[in-house]
């Protein structure tokens, strides 16, 4: 909405629906990978409620209700989810492959949890990539994050990827 305020014919193609509907989908695949399970199949019955015949939306709805276990609910919600990209339709099938719910919550939580910014930070610390691993850290240490604040002042302490500075280091910590 912001990069459409310069443009005055902008508004006509923009549809309400399409980016709460949008909001909400991203806010419940977050707490997807939180496993904060209600919130997330909240978010996502939003999301559909926002613009229901979004596949987008059916998709993280279908997903939430994976990680919930109600495996009936996502199968339910598979048609309406449509169209799928080959990649999608994979990934689901081996979703409903596994034999317990519990099974299928964990996979969704290693899918979200390896794209979140502070596994993509760890990854990065673990590479050596200390300046790109403090990018990453930072935003999240700023919303209040304790693990990213305690990594940013082990950066500070040790001088990676930043100047060392005892008084930051023990700001963050």
């Amino acid at each position: 909405v912001e990069l459409c305020s310069s443009d005055p014919d902008c508004e006509l193609q923009i549809d309400p629906a399409v980016i709460y509907s949008a909001v909400y989908a991203l806010r419940a695949l977050g707490h997807l990978g939180l496993e904060q399970h209600k919130a997330a199949l909240e978010d996502a019955r939003a999301a559909v409620a926002a613009k229901k015949d979004s596949p987008g939306a059916h998709q993280v709805l279908l997903l939430a209700l994976l990680a919930a276990g109600d495996r009936e609910a996502a199968r339910a919600e598979l048609p309406k989810a449509r169209p799928l990209t080959p990649e999608l339709e994979k990934y689901l099938d081996s979703l409903f492959k596994l034999s317990s719910a519990a099974e299928a919550a964990q996979a969704l939580k290693a899918h979200f949890y390896e794209r979140t910014p502070f596994a993509r930070a760890m990854a990065a610390y673990g590479a050596e990539d200390y300046v790109l691993a403090y990018e990453l850290w930072l935003p999240l240490a700023k919303k209040g994050s304790a693990d990213a604040q305690h990594n940013l002042a082990l950066l500070y302490q040790q001088g990676l990827g930043v100047s060392q500075s005892p008084a930051k280091a023990f700001e963050w910590y």
